[in-house]
């Protein structure tokens, strides 16, 4: 890399353009599984610019996308949220969507409670505390059979579109 791109790089960063490279921590997640085979907590990250999204998904909505480019069987391997009308006060109309383990052969937690949805499944909250550039994210779901979970994402960029 030549002086000058790492010049441009380093500029970027002082001035908050976002993520320079795909190595630039963009999102971390916590979770926390109350049931089930994958109970316990959980951690994920992402340095995907997309992680997290304002307007992306649509006008108004607040998206985040943290998966494991390599997951492994047992473990954390993603975390879907789709929040169509975002409130720091909450809202109980959203998608949560964790998954644990490798294609194929995964663990899925999920809640859907989107109107718009046709396939409606278990029920919780979301909030979100957007700051423009970073937002935090807090979320509890219990899914259709019972299992409940907690979670939080710290986006340190939001892409807006």
């Amino acid at each position: 890399m030549s002086h000058s791109v790492r010049a441009l790089g380093v500029a970027l960063a002082v001035v908050g353009a976002g993520p320079l490279s795909s190595q630039a921590l963009t999102a971390t997640t916590h979770v926390v599984i109350a049931g089930g085979p994958m109970a316990g907590s959980h951690d994920g990250e992402s340095t995907r610019a997309t992680a997290c999204s304002s307007g992306v998904d649509g006008r108004g909505v607040f998206s985040v996308q943290i998966a494991d480019p390599r997951p492994a069987a047992d473990k954390f391997s993603g975390l879907q949220l789709v929040a169509p009308n975002p409130m720091a006060s909450g809202s109980s109309q959203f998608l949560v969507h964790v998954t644990f383990g490798a294609p194929g052969r995964t663990t899925d937690y999920v809640v859907e409670t989107r109107p718009t949805e046709t396939a409606l499944t278990g029920s919780g909250r979301v909030a979100v505390e957007d700051a423009g550039s970073t937002a935090s994210v807090t979320f509890y779901g219990t899914t259709a059979k019972g299992i409940k979970f907690t979670g939080s994402v710290i986006c340190k960029y939001v892409l807006r579109r």
